[in-house]
């Protein structure tokens, strides 16, 4: 496919001068046409071609954004232009979408399309680390396929994540510095960027004791129209295989579902300048600190904001369930009371035991939902109060009124919402308020 470049010289790939042939495109879907976009970074004009004709428009798929207080000179790169306006579209309303659906964490298959993979030994000798590097381009054959799938699902059902953004001290934390140069200067070196990912692991290991090795995984890859890098360090277990004369014998395996060290890097929502595009595992501070440090995340805690982000998932999976009026009160009710616990006594709250508390008969259909990446809920945070609210209330105001009301309102037939015609009747008004109207509207008589 002919693609035309408007700029003299196509950066990022050092095409030849007007035409960039270094992209490589793949369909990608955005409602129902189909248009063709480049897979990584480049920063020319193209010519789109979808199912209802040609569109030019100006693409500059994945730049990673750099932050204008640290560039200088005329080779800065700019913010969040780096995304072409469909994709940039396609991804705005998705966390909304997700969280009326939430289809994949429930079951579907969702594809995840392997650009570029990598493995890489960290190993611990006599107090040191030490990097092996394996090939940084590996075959994606089904193995490959199976094992990043395995890990990708698997690293979103744990419900133990946290979620950030890179952090301001690029010295300290060189991983967004490193990432920015695979996607804007050198997009097919994959070995640059897993090298030097595996001397700030190295480096951050060192720092702490209770640190160890394995087998690093790192995967870029794209899922659902949004591009990633997967981190994840998985180790080796002893097993047992059947011989040819109905024998057993030991065989080492890769552990899957042990392993305790996994990060997401969304290099879209990164591009896109959202708040958090960073998610990795929790477990014991002491031991996940080094690599959070790794990834440079800064994981500053929002409590308000988190408040309301889990009240809108606990709602959408109210909905999602199909639950009846009754039950989908109770639900959230009973929601509102374990939150507000764990608030009052300014504990984190676990969605582990939200899920085992609020869902006893079936916590893992919650827990999956509450772990999906997609939502980026921080597991462990102190609920806020105020934002609790909504799991029971209605409110809204114009210039002129405004109205606030229990859920259970809405259950007694006292609120009465007509979709059609947009408006809200109210029955049982107190006797005050009966009285002020009654006194208005006969003086306007």
């Amino acid at each position: 496919m002919g693609v035309l470049c408007s700029t003299a010289v196509c950066r990022p790939f050092g095409a030849l001068r007007g035409v960039c042939s270094s992209v490589l495109f793949r369909p990608l879907r955005f409602g129902v046409a189909r248009t063709l976009l480049p897979t990584h970074a480049c920063s020319c004009f193209v010519h789109i071609v979808g199912q209802r004709g040609h569109v030019g428009c100006g693409v500059s798929a994945l730049h990673g954004p750099t932050h204008p207080e640290r560039s200088s000179g005329q080779g800065a790169a700019i913010v969040s232009s780096g995304l072409s306006a469909s994709l940039r579209q396609a991804s705005l309303g998705r966390s909304e979408r997700h969280l009326r659906s939430l289809h994949s964490p429930l079951g579907g298959q969702v594809t995840n399309t392997i650009i570029r993979v990598a493995i890489h030994d960290l190993t611990k000798t006599q107090g040191a680390f030490v990097v092996k590097h394996g090939k940084s381009d590996l075959k994606v054959t089904q193995t490959m396929q199976r094992v990043i799938d395995d890990l990708t699902a698997l690293y979103a059902k744990r419900t133990s994540k946290s979620y950030g953004k890179f952090a301001v001290d690029e010295d300290r934390f060189p991983t967004e510095k490193h990432l920015s140069a695979y996607l804007n200067v050198q997009p097919s070196d994959f070995t640059t960027l897993t090298h030097k990912m595996m001397e700030t692991l190295k480096a951050q290991a060192g720092y702490k004791g209770a640190a160890t090795g394995g087998h690093v995984f790192f995967a870029h890859f794209e899922r659902e129209e949004r591009q990633y890098l997967l981190i994840a360090i998985v180790n080796e277990k002893l097993g047992a295989s059947m011989t040819s004369d109905l024998d057993v014998q030991d065989v080492r395996h890769l552990d899957m579902d042990g392993f305790r060290f996994a990060g997401r890097i969304n290099m879209t929502g990164w591009a896109n300048g959202e708040e958090r595009y960073i998610g990795f595992l929790k477990g014991k501070r002491e031991v996940s600190e080094y690599f959070k440090e790794f990834l440079g995340c800064d994981t500053t805690v929002q409590n308000r904001r988190d408040t309301a982000e889990l009240v809108q998932a606990l709602m959408a999976f109210a909905t999602d369930e199909g639950m009846d009026t009754p039950s989908k009160d109770d639900f959230l009710a009973r929601a509102k009371t374990i939150c507000e616990r764990s608030a009052k006594a300014q504990e984190e709250l676990s969605f582990e035991a939200l899920a085992n508390e609020l869902s006893p008969q079936d916590p893992e259909r919650l827990m999956t939902v509450l772990a999906d990446p997609d939502l980026r809920l921080n597991d462990g945070f102190v609920p806020d109060r105020r934002a609790l609210g909504a799991l029971i209330k209605f409110k809204g105001k114009t210039p002129t009124w405004s109205i606030e009301f229990n859920r259970d309102a809405i259950t007694r037939g006292n609120v009465r919402f007509n979709a059609e015609d947009n408006t809200l009747t109210l029955t049982g008004l107190p006797e005050d308020l009966t009285a002020q109207l009654r006194a208005e509207y006969s003086q306007d008589g």
